[in-house]
């Protein structure tokens, strides 16, 4: 099941009926000084009481209910008696890719505690708790979001999911691989998933593919990076990939090329903060833009030598 036949199943059918699904996502690492974020009608983050934090987090065995306050609450509409783990396993990564896109920070939703709702009385039934065990947690700085920052975090949101049930191929495929890269332990992995990413949202033929990628990143990120410093710095990422997806990984370069200076873990740090930039700015700006346009737009903008924005 793909991001948009899931989205179509979570959408609520008046003329028939459907059973009703509650899904509690701890949000490890998660911070505000917003009590409530609704982000919409079935996705709202609350900061809970200890009660409910020790509860959950004895019935999902997390050791440790301090390391999280926030739950996000998700609630939706099945036509089935039971629902599947493959639907909120698909969730983990929607959301997990919306947060760390929306800003940097450590972000963990490894489990979700799982409800039906009686409509007749409005209890709420267990039916246990699913884990996503591919997700890692990395202790980093604490994922906070200010009473200032709710507006664009719930309008980033609103437009992040139009476009994962939307056909755009090109903005799946980044997303996709930019979920997959923070999950592999493999350096060179991380490299062709991040370079896929940007391939998928900024190229659309196969002519002069390095050269096209690089003047199109450095331009549509100008006023983020200098330009030409943007340019060179992914020509060499683009090289690196080649050379690793044609056999040839990072120890075997040699020491005359202009990549031996450039170490893999700072490579795939840049890379990484790059392609999170742009897939954010290509949602809050041009996420009701066609695909094809978008590229056009670049391009028109590098041609006539305007400014993006």
């Amino acid at each position: 099941m793909n991001e948009s036949e899931f989205l179509n199943s979570m959408k609520t059918n008046a003329t028939r009926k459907a059973n009703q699904f509650i899904g509690k996502f701890p949000l490890l690492g998660f911070e505000s000084d917003s009590k409530v974020i609704r982000l919409d009608a079935s996705h709202i983050i609350k900061k809970c009481a200890k009660r409910e934090l020790e509860n959950t987090s004895k019935r999902i065995e997390i050791s440790n209910h301090k390391s999280f306050e926030f739950i996000l609450f998700y609630s939706y509409s099945s036509k089935t008696d039971v629902t599947y783990p493959e639907e909120i396993i698909n969730h983990f990564k929607i959301l997990y890719v919306f947060f760390k896109l929306f800003k940097s920070g450590s972000i963990g939703i490894p489990y979700c505690h799982h409800y039906v709702k009686n409509l007749k009385d409005d209890t709420l039934s267990s039916i246990g708790f699913i884990s996503d065990t591919i997700l890692n947690y990395y202790d980093e700085f604490p994922y906070a979001i200010s009473k200032q920052e709710t507006s664009q975090f719930k309008k980033m949101w609103t437009r992040y999911r139009n476009l994962i049930s939307s056909n755009n191929n090109g903005f799946h495929t980044a997303i996709r691989r930019y979920y997959f890269s923070s999950q592999r332990f493999d350096k060179e992995d991380k490299v062709i998933d991040l370079m896929i990413a940007f391939e998928a949202l900024f190229l659309t033929d196969n002519a002069e593919l390095s050269f096209k990628l690089s003047l199109r990143v450095a331009k549509f990120l100008e006023d983020e990076f200098d330009s030409i410093n943007l340019f060179d710095f992914m020509k060499q990422a683009y090289t690196m990939r080649s050379k690793i997806v044609h056999g040839k990984g990072p120890k075997e370069v040699s020491n005359a090329d202009i990549l031996s200076s450039i170490k893999i873990k700072t490579l795939i740090k840049d890379l990484t903060e790059i392609l999170r930039l742009s897939i954010r700015k290509y949602i809050n700006s041009y996420s009701d833009v066609p695909y094809s346009d978008f590229i056009k737009c670049i391009d028109e903008k590098i041609i006539r030598g305007r400014k993006m924005n």
